[in-house]
């Protein structure tokens, strides 16, 4: 993983830890989407609904940058997958994700090899 998908883990992470006691809140879910799939207007936009300090906003658009520079489409996915929640379309729309394969669904298209079938599976098949 490069600097940058590290720096963004982190930066999600914190705004997860930042987000109180929820299960990923909307308002949480918003802020990752806008930080890795938003546009910097829209991103700093919403740190402004929060945090007015000039040299937080600047901070926040110098991260913003360097997300949108460093990081590749794949990466973004990754990033967004890794957090283990599918992840709203854009703010303001219903349209559902088109990104964000959990781990658990991946594992369903893997074909498993008769050494490995679970034993109920075994059982019934006799």
């Amino acid at each position: 993983m490069t600097r940058a998908g590290a720096l963004l883990l982190l930066c999600a992470a914190l705004l997860l830890i930042m987000g109180g006691n929820c299960d990923i809140c909307p308002a949480v879910r918003e802020d990752v989407y806008l930080f890795v799939r938003g546009t910097p207007e829209e991103y700093i936009a919403k740190v402004k609904e929060y945090n007015t300090n000039s040299a937080i906003v600047a901070n926040a658009r110098r991260l913003k940058d360097r997300v949108d520079e460093k990081l590749t489409e794949e990466d973004k996915q990754n990033a967004l997958s890794i957090l283990a929640w599918d992840p709203p379309g854009p703010p303001g729309s219903e349209m559902p994700p088109a990104f964000g394969v959990r781990p658990s669904a991946l594992a369903s298209l893997t074909p498993v090899s008769p050494a490995e079938e679970p034993e109920s599976s075994a059982i019934h098949s006799h």
